[in-house]
């Protein structure tokens, strides 16, 4: 069993798997350096990008510049389920 990492690298990135519960839309808009990718894996997920909303379905994608206002919802009666993988500005540039 390997307890400690073989290299021990700060990554550029971080991926998440994010599940939201059927009817999720708490939250509040927020944006921060980097970029983001979010890709649908189960559900439809709905992302709120500065007025504008984008409803993804399983297998669809969107990359961003998460300096913009953004946020995710679930309005359905489904669970949805979605990879988000974040850059760390601090580390790529």
């Amino acid at each position: 069993m390997i307890t400690q990492p073989i290299i021990n690298i700060q990554p550029i990135f971080t991926p998440i798997l994010v599940t939201l519960n059927p009817g999720d839309m708490n939250g509040n808009p927020l944006s921060h350096k980097g970029e983001e990718f979010l890709y649908v894996v189960e559900g439809e997920l709905t992302v709120w990008m500065e007025e504008e909303e984008y409803v993804l379905m399983p297998k669809d994608c969107i990359h961003f510049d998460s300096t913009v206002q953004h946020y995710w919802f679930n309005r359905t009666d489904s669970v949805v389920k979605f990879l988000c993988i974040s850059t760390n500005p601090k580390l790529s540039s």
